[in-house]
């Protein structure tokens, strides 16, 4: 079976009951302004661990994964097109690598990874956004974030 099927196959399910077994889960619950939208957060598996994808709302306005290869992006892209609060979902080419958008795109195209007004665009608390908060750990948090990670 080629790689095509195999993520497709796999990434065809989002795991809602596990969301809290993301890698990434903690780096988003210690700094989303609205954490209520874990309760709606989906656990997408890539190649190997789960990563979190948190749906739009409250001050959050959008969302963005990193992908991987171009077939698991367009499997998870995929899976989140049918869950609530994924809307608008697209695959992206950011920074060189694939990745899954969702919600409004970002007003200010080229923005600082760390721009104050980006992290808050992503629905970060402004205690995160304006430097107080830890940095991401890498796979978590903003797709331009300097480890990497995703919105």
């Amino acid at each position: 079976m080629s790689l095509t099927a195999t993520a497709h196959r796999r990434l065809r399910r989002v795991y809602t009951d596990v969301a809290t077994l993301a890698h990434d889960y903690t780096h988003y619950a210690a700094h989303l302004s609205n954490p209520e939208l874990l309760q709606a957060s989906r656990a997408v598996v890539g190649l190997v661990v789960p990563i979190l994808a948190v749906p739009c709302g409250g001050q959050r306005r959008a969302g963005c994964i990193v992908g991987g290869p171009r077939d698991m992006t367009l499997g998870i892209l995929a899976a989140l097109r049918r869950e609530p609060g994924f809307d608008n979902v697209r695959s992206l080419k950011l920074h060189g690598q694939w990745a899954v958008g969702w919600g409004e795109p970002e007003p200010v195209p080229g923005w600082d990874r760390q721009h104050p007004d980006r992290l808050r665009f992503y629905g970060y608390t402004d205690a995160y956004a304006d430097g107080r908060g830890v940095a991401p750990a890498h796979g978590s948090g903003i797709l331009s974030s300097p480890s990497g990670g995703s919105p």
